[in-house]
């Protein structure tokens, strides 16, 4: 007879099939620890959703209860048929030393349950990875803490019992002092047992089975390696007594390649262009990691020449190729911000490998063209690269909202948003309850009226969709609805409610209908043309490209970003992966997390790191956290003073563990730094000018400064957040642009207070500095390029150059906003001997050469109470 699991209601009632329950008869026979079912998708939902709202469950009529700890949940579909399998399991379970404990620092109690039977082995491992102990000693961890386990109770369904049958399960209790202690007793008979063996002559190889014949239950552990230990050393005590043991380790370890080794002929004999020594050998380097490692990077100062790197990488691997009879060509996949195609191009692969074929993805047609290609049997006939800049790579089609704008059914003139498909009307969760889908939930404005829908309807301008013919709606972009609401997916990590999925089986509504699809053009949804995720259409291809190539890979580093899911996908449609950059990490750990997972997860995987991990999850383990407590103002009781503590969320701060470099970058990264190609290089002079404002400008400013920081600060004591989010931008430009004057104001409304300095006429001083030291730049024979920020409505840019030419001096600004056309207009002003190029240092942040303007003038003001300004 099947046993069934019930979750019941008022007036309802939902049966799963019970697979196996685990009780705790210590805390109570009708406490669950954790149980398993299987049932439909209605009924498996409602159970795991009620037993999670602490309501009882029945198995066969009997009640059982949760505890007060918290409860982990799973739910996975079997197979193709409309079968779930549902589980709940106590937040103190570990399932057979795979699922960590979640409340091991909280409890002394642990759950373990050994779904093999080995429940001894299952200690062991629950034992050392909860309490941090050496893994040498596993297998003497159940019989030194026996005493701290008792079993508990499985109850299994005996007509589904081929799974797990000899599944058994166990408590532990015990906290960490209690643990430790233990350990540090029959160290301490070890050690006493040791020092008695040493005096009486015994020899180091029979001293373990010493140990075992006199009761010690840990021995020492199996090595090669002869050291040396002195409890009582540091550190640094350790290493030095260890330094020979250490260096005969590290002379085992054999580098892929090192300085001296063979380099692959094709780098002297394909290239055109020959590769400086320390790039060669980084190539070589490079390429024999990639026989073990699907990924590998390459980190290099700016000028190193990652880019004929990446190029002699891809011709080695294409020459192998050759020499082991390869019927087809090698395909390289690119990617490099938009600004540097051209330059890849023509400056970087062709001089390079002019027998190379380079193609660059301009839209998506393009993209789909190569599929299409690809799908139609095409193989790449020779070394074949094929160029695509990232914030392309990214672009989506625009969504557009496909739902039905209608008269809900049994009203008048009442309007709300319905299933295209099934009719139905949309409906949202506000509060645990069900609510219809409004009009602002899905779009900005106003909807249309009734009078305004029936005038439309008349005239024949209704669209299918229920808006009128030539409405621009404006859709909010945060799409919280993606599909029907009339379906159980929609809930599954909302609070489910019985009465929808009651509602659900009686009307056997399984509408699982997309909502969302791209605007199109001729119906005057979009102004841009139709296109489709470039990045998606190559992941499709199925690893038809042989290397995936990711210039500044830095910029892909976010993890909800669109161009780190752009490289995520293009890492998918490629066999290897080669990534380039000048900037590996920005100091903190988390800054390079996303790019490991997406490139090697496995690696972190078998750390326990998987993509649900949280960035302070990781900074925990491998950065540094600061934690801020805040405490709250004194309370005075009696003769005693209190002050409340509470503590803010920690923040990361820059600091990387050498773990993490060790564990996850030594073994596929390559560095390379401008002092190991051995060239003389130009030197290079930072010159900092510090300026006196004039009197009257320097007057006004200071009060400025002074007033706005008063009330900035006294608005960050408030806890109002960007507080000081108008002060940078404010006292930088008043300094940079008098002319305009000051004027900040705080609050919405007309009645706000406002803070401001008033405007100076004339060139002010650092202005004047600044024709100075262009005119002494240019006297020299030095173009130069004049760096700035804030050129939005300040209007840097127009004043400087207003300010040069008045003083016969030659410039232009640099302002392309075209990505793909920014290198030409530099080629442009190069060809026309323009002397002063000014621009946002943003526009030229990487791939652009500017070695035809050698002097960097960065005009910017710094912002403090000495009141100095830096050219």
């Amino acid at each position: 007879m099947s046993m069934n699991v019930s979750m019941r209601a008022q007036d309802r009632h939902f049966d799963a099939t019970l697979h196996f329950l685990v009780v705790d008869p210590l805390e109570d026979k009708n406490r669950v620890i954790a149980a398993s079912y299987v049932g439909i998708p209605e009924a498996t939902t409602a159970v795991t959703a009620g037993f999670i709202e602490n309501r009882p469950l029945f198995i066969d009529n009997e009640e059982y209860f949760r505890s007060l700890h918290p409860y982990r949940r799973l739910e996975r579909k079997i197979g193709e048929g409309d079968v779930v399998h549902g589980m709940v399991y106590n937040s103190l379970a570990t399932i057979q030393g795979i699922e960590e404990q979640l409340e091991s620092d909280k409890s002394d109690t642990g759950y373990i349950i050994a779904l093999d039977g080995d429940v001894e082995k299952a200690v062991s491992h629950h034992v050392q990875a909860r309490f941090g102990l050496p893994k040498e000693w596993l297998e003497h961890y159940n019989e030194l803490f026996s005493d701290k386990v008792s079993q508990l109770q499985v109850i299994q369904n005996p007509d589904l019992t081929t799974l797990w049958p000899d599944m058994k399960a166990c408590r532990f209790d015990g906290n960490e002092n209690e643990v430790l202690e233990v350990i540090s007793e029959e160290l301490s008979y070890m050690k006493k047992i040791m020092e008695e063996e040493r005096e009486n002559g015994t020899a180091v190889g029979e001293m373990n089975n010493v140990l075992i014949r006199r009761g010690c239950r840990l021995i020492i552990p199996k090595t090669t390696v002869q050291g040396r230990f002195n409890p009582e050393w540091g550190m640094k005590d350790y290493m030095l007594n260890n330094s020979e043991v250490f260096g005969k380790l590290l002379a085992k370890l054999k580098p892929r390649h090192q300085v001296g080794d063979p380099i692959d002929p094709a780098i002297g004999t394909t290239m055109k262009r020959i590769p400086f020594p320390a790039q060669a050998n980084m190539i070589q380097a490079l390429v024999n990691t990639l026989d073990y490692e699907t990924s590998v990077i390459c980190s290099g100062d700016m000028g190193t020449g990652k880019s004929i790197i990446s190029t002699g990488v891809t011709t080695v691997l294409h020459e192998r190729r050759k020499q082991n009879g390869a019927n087809r060509g090698t395909a390289v996949l690119l990617s490099a911000p938009g600004i540097t195609l051209k330059k890849w191009r023509s400056k970087e692969i062709l001089p390079t490998l002019p027998h190379a074929k380079v193609h660059i993805i301009n839209n998506s047609n393009e993209a789909l063209q190569l599929y299409r290609k690809v799908r139609n049997g095409y193989q790449p006939q020779g070394l074949e690269f094929y160029l695509v800049g990232i914030d392309k790579a990214k672009m989506s089609p625009e969504p557009y909202f496909g739902g039905v704008w209608k008269r809900v059914k049994g009203t008048k003139s009442e309007y709300g948003w319905h299933c295209p498909d099934c009719g139905n009307q949309l409906m949202k969760t506000v509060d645990e309850e069900i609510q219809p889908l409004e009009w602002g939930d899905l779009a900005y404005g106003w909807p249309p009226s009734h009078e305004e829908i029936e005038e439309a309807r008349m005239g024949g301008k209704l669209g299918p969709n229920g808006l009128i013919e030539g409405q621009k709606v404006k859709w909010r972009k945060s799409r919280r609805v993606k599909k029907c609401t009339h379906n159980t997916n929609f809930y599954k990590n909302e609070p489910e409610k019985e009465e929808f999925l009651q509602d659900l089986k009686e009307h056997e509504s399984e509408c699982h209908t997309k909502l969302w699809r791209p605007a199109i053009k001729k119906r005057g949804e979009t102004r841009i043309r139709k296109r489709t995720n470039i990045s998606n259409v190559l992941r499709r291809m199925n690893g038809w490209f042989d290397l995936f190539i990711m210039d500044e890979v830095h910029q892909a580093k976010a993890g909800d970003s669109g161009r780190g899911d752009a490289f995520a996908q293009m890492v998918k449609a490629a066999k290897k992966n080669l990534l380039l950059t000048g900037t590996l990490t920005t100091g903190k750990s988390t800054s390079i997390k996303e790019i490991l997972w997406r490139t090697d997860a496995k690696s972190l995987l078998e750390v326990d790191v998987n993509h649900k991990t949280g960035d302070i999850t990781w900074a925990e383990r491998y950065g540094k956290l600061k934690q801020v407590v805040k405490l709250d103002d004194e309370e005075e009781t009696g003769w005693t003073t209190r002050r409340k503590r509470k503590a803010q969320m920690p923040t990361e701060e820059p600091g990387i563990a050498p773990q993490m470099t060790t564990q996850f970058l030594l073994h596929k990264a390559g560095f390379l730094e401008l002092g190991d190609m051995g060239l003389p290089l130009v030197e290079l002079k930072e010159m900092p000018i510090f300026i006196d404002f004039d009197r009257e400008h320097g007057s006004y400013y200071h009060s400025f400064h002074e007033e706005l920081h008063k009330r900035c600060s006294l608005a960050a004591m408030a806890g109002a957040k960007g507080a000081f989010s108008k002060f940078i931008p404010a006292t930088i430009n008043y300094a940079d642009r008098p002319d305009l004057g000051a004027y900040v104001q705080f609050g919405d409304d007309d009645d706000g207070d406002v803070i401001g300095a008033p405007s100076i006429d004339g060139r002010h001083a650092k202005e004047r500095e600044l024709i100075k030291l262009v005119k002494k730049e240019l006297r020299e024979n030095r173009r130069c390029v004049v760096f700035t920020q804030y050129t939005g409505k300040f209007g840097i840019n127009e004043r400087i150059q207003e300010v040069l030419r008045e003083e016969g001096i030659t410039c232009r600004i640099l302002n392309e906003t075209n990505t793909d056309k920014r290198s030409d207009r530099l080629e442009e002003l190069k060809e026309a001997e323009i002397p002063v190029v000014i621009c946002n240092m943003g526009l030229v942040e990487v791939g652009l050469d500017l070695l035809y303007w050698p002097s960097i003038i960065y005009y910017r003001a710094l912002c403090s109470q000495t009141i100095p300004v830096e050219i």
